[in-house]
């Protein structure tokens, strides 16, 4: 069984250490401590593949822009068959206190674009959004 894991973010360096780009770092993070090179390109996005722990994952950056991240997942997801609960998306949620992660099932997009397109794209259906905090608006998350 493989995992999908999606951090969505902008390309390039003007945004490289912005809010948005919080879902990039998250892949980044996984990437190194678990030695994926996530450098191929692949899906309209940065891509790699590897094992986190006894679990085979597939790590993508789409480098679609956040409003477009979608295309990038969709194709990801059709070419390799995964069921969307093997799919988890790694996106800034400024309601979350900095330094915090929420993982959830279900729900809508919460008004953000990149989450939007992705749900757009995948016909709707519901993925599991894992959305690291960027600010003190919240005490929820685990």
């Amino acid at each position: 069984m493989f995992f999908l894991i999606v951090g969505l973010g902008n390309p390039g360096k003007a945004y490289q250490h912005t809010r948005h780009n919080l879902g990039f770092r998250v892949v980044d993070r996984l990437a190194e401590r678990h030695d994926i090179r996530v450098g191929q390109k692949k899906f309209k996005g940065q891509f790699g593949s590897g094992s986190i722990g006894d679990r085979r994952v597939f790590l993508l950056k789409p480098q679609t822009y956040m409003n477009l991240s979608g295309q990038a997942v969709a194709e990801a997801v059709n070419f390799h068959k995964l069921p969307l609960e093997q799919v988890l998306i790694a996106h800034d949620d400024v309601d979350l206190e900095l330094g915090r992660i929420q993982v959830k099932y279900g729900g809508g997009h919460g008004g953000h674009r990149g989450l939007q397109s992705v749900l757009e794209n995948l016909s709707g259906h519901e993925v599991d959004p894992a959305r690291p905090g960027e600010n003190g608006r919240a005490a929820g998350g685990i």
